[in-house]
């Protein structure tokens, strides 16, 4: 697999701070949405910007998602089986720069513009301060890999959860996952199997590709040579899958995107980023793949959109 950068565009330069980016394209239009805050943690609570677009270029933004006294953070979106859009964050209480507590959120839309009022998931088994990272369908089932700090602060726990409705979430199994294990995304391919990518921060720091079959019970996981963050993949038109996020194999901290196989993470491209970036979103749409981003290489942290040419 190959990677070309199309071109790349600064498409929100308006907030002290904007980052956490997610993309869908739906009902023809591109929907994106990201943080505003006034530093990546701390300072004033954090509320979620939606933008939409017709053809990607020109953006308006159609709505703003606060909760009083919660920071807002890494809201993601997807499509619910009754075809509204959904959009899951976190909703922590900072103190300082630390989130003393959190709780997950969710919101639901029928145009992208009129969002309901946020409501707390129901996590099953959750463990206060636990982070839904990314939710994906498949077949009327929502999936999704948490992860949450214990007490005793030595070892972060991840498990595996699924729902029928994206509010109340059913525990399916804990991940024997070492080191660390957070920020990860767990997605269904057509085949039934499910492929995880699973972000660890202690040990060697190298990334995971777990995967599964149904009923998701059983997994096996192999260590890629990348460490890597806020981790997103997509399955493309010809069955091969993409994936992006924070990426350090330069030596400094960069968005990249990357060829991903149930065996392997080999990074393609990197991005023009740098300092606080990354949290990708992804979109495959007229034979390009979209990648929403944020970076603050360029002073600020600001909303990019890339387009890359896969071959």
């Amino acid at each position: 697999m190959r990677a070309k950068l199309r071109d790349v565009a600064c498409v929100w330069d308006r907030s002290e701070h904007a980052g956490m980016t997610d993309l869908v394209r739906w009902r023809g239009a591109f929907f994106l949405v990201f943080r505003d805050g006034e530093t990546h943690i701390g300072g004033r609570d954090g509320v979620v910007f939606v933008l939409r677009s017709q053809d990607g270029q020109e953006w308006e933004r159609v709505a703003v998602l606060k909760r009083e006294g919660r920071d807002l953070r890494d809201p993601k979106l997807s499509v619910a089986p009754d075809g509204r859009l959904m959009m899951s964050m976190a909703a922590d209480l900072i103190e300082g720069r630390r989130a003393v507590h959190r709780l997950c959120h969710v919101s639901f839309s029928q145009d992208g513009n009129s969002w309901t009022p946020l409501v707390p998931m129901l996590l099953d088994g959750g463990a206060d301060g636990e982070w839904l990272w990314r939710v994906s369908w498949h077949e009327g089932t929502a999936w999704s890999l948490a992860y949450s700090q214990p007490p005793d602060r030595e070892n972060l726990r991840l498990r595996l959860l699924n729902s029928r409705d994206g509010r109340s979430w059913r525990h399916v199994i804990d991940l024997d996952v070492p080191d660390w294990p957070n920020e990860s995304m767990a997605s269904v391919l057509p085949d039934g199997r499910m492929l995880a990518l699973i972000r660890r921060e202690k040990g060697d720091q190298k990334g995971w590709v777990g995967r599964a079959d149904p009923p998701y019970t059983d997994w096996s996981y192999i260590p890629t040579a990348c460490r890597f963050g806020g981790p997103h993949f997509l399955r493309l038109p010809d069955g091969r899958l993409i994936a992006a996020g924070r990426g350090f194999e330069t030596g400094e901290e960069k968005t990249h995107l990357a060829a991903l196989t149930e065996d392997s993470y080999a990074p393609l491209l990197t991005l023009p980023s740098g300092g606080d970036t990354s949290y990708p979103g992804l979109v495959w749409h007229e034979d390009l793949l979209w990648v929403s981003y944020y970076s603050s290489h360029d002073g600020s942290s600001r909303i990019y959109m890339a387009r890359a040419e896969i071959s």
